[in-house]
């Protein structure tokens, strides 16, 4: 698992979700998602996910009413993702 700017925030949630325990709170809230799929928004893999997705990710980590962290921590992991930076350097070989 990458550690993300959105893995960060999740992480920092109380009790320290899981991913698993992420895809229950999104089931419970008529909104099921698959584990890949969480998985790929905390990488950065998703351009614009629905407000709802957001929203509901958002609640689930703790950050209900904070929303506008959400979407900052998604903007910074897009922009890593972008520039190939932070947890998404391209590890090289050592040489001979």
């Amino acid at each position: 698992m990458h550690n993300t700017p959105l893995t960060k925030l999740r992480r920092a949630a109380p009790g320290s979700l899981t991913l698993e325990a992420l895809r229950a709170f999104f089931a419970r809230k008529r909104y099921p998602r698959a584990l890949p799929t969480l998985s790929s928004f905390e990488r950065g893999v998703y351009k614009a996910p629905p407000r709802r997705f957001i929203e509901v990710y958002a609640e689930a980590i703790g950050l209900k009413d904070r929303v506008d962290l959400v979407v900052a921590a998604l903007q910074e992991t897009q922009a890593l993702r972008a520039r190939a930076a932070g947890p998404f350097v391209q590890r090289r070989g050592k040489a001979a």
